[in-house]
């Protein structure tokens, strides 16, 4: 017995060798192998599952440990929102979040124009969704960010964007969102489009116009 309880001993040290860092997330490796494993009885697989949830245990508590130093350390990136108001992380419409050892502000309004200008991203009309990026130092938000924003709009009695939902439901996975939600991205760049500038709109009018009319050499043909 003592035997089989060193092996598993090795074997959970080896887990723990194979738990890495990728993008802030945790990856363990798979337990199949172990738990299909014929050669272990049921009473040291048992043993096995129940050393492996400890030392997991210890583990996401020295996370959390890591997480609370990190965000007592860190500092203020910006006190003011997009409209140089001021602002403080103690306010209910503000968002705080981690980023590379950085606290950044934001209000809700300012997520949700963040949110929208990348997600119905749609040059010439096709749907090419964009990451969601913090505008302060141009990085991509994480997914751990992207649901610290989704819960804080939806449990914080703020008007939750739609858009932002069905990102959320496609498990913030950016190819299967725009597959899945392609009509929807594409009606709501058009009603941007139609409710913004007015320049703009009559400016790619004449671009769209100057496109169609300059290869036309018969003058009845142009527009």
């Amino acid at each position: 017995m003592k035997y089989f309880v060193k092996i598993l001993v090795v074997t959970i040290s080896l887990f723990v060798s194979t738990i890495v860092s990728a993008e802030q997330k945790i990856v363990v490796l798979d337990l199949k192998y172990v738990l299909n494993n014929q050669f272990l009885s049921s009473n040291q697989k048992r043993e096995f599952i129940s050393m492996f949830q400890d030392i997991q245990q210890i583990h996401n508590n020295l996370c959390k440990l890591v997480r609370k130093y990190k965000w007592r350390k860190s500092k203020l990136a910006n006190q003011h929102d997009f409209i140089m108001n001021p602002i403080n992380e103690n306010q209910y419409f503000v968002c705080t979040l981690l980023q590379y050892d950085k606290k950044y502000l934001f209000t809700k309004s300012d997520l949700t124009k963040i949110i929208e200008n990348a997600l119905i991203n749609s040059p010439y009309i096709y749907a090419e969704p964009l990451p969601i990026r913090n505008p302060y130092n141009n990085s991509i938000f994480e997914k751990s960010h992207l649901y610290n924003i989704y819960f804080f709009m939806k449990h914080g009695g703020f008007i939750l964007p739609n858009i932002f939902h069905q990102y959320f439901l496609h498990n913030f996975h950016l190819k299967i969102f725009r597959n899945n939600t392609e009509n929807m991205i594409r009606e709501l760049h058009i009603k941007t489009m139609t409710t913004g500038n007015n320049n703009r709109i009559v400016h790619d009018i004449q671009t769209m116009l100057d496109a169609y009319n300059t290869p036309c050499y018969d003058s009845n043909m142009k527009i």
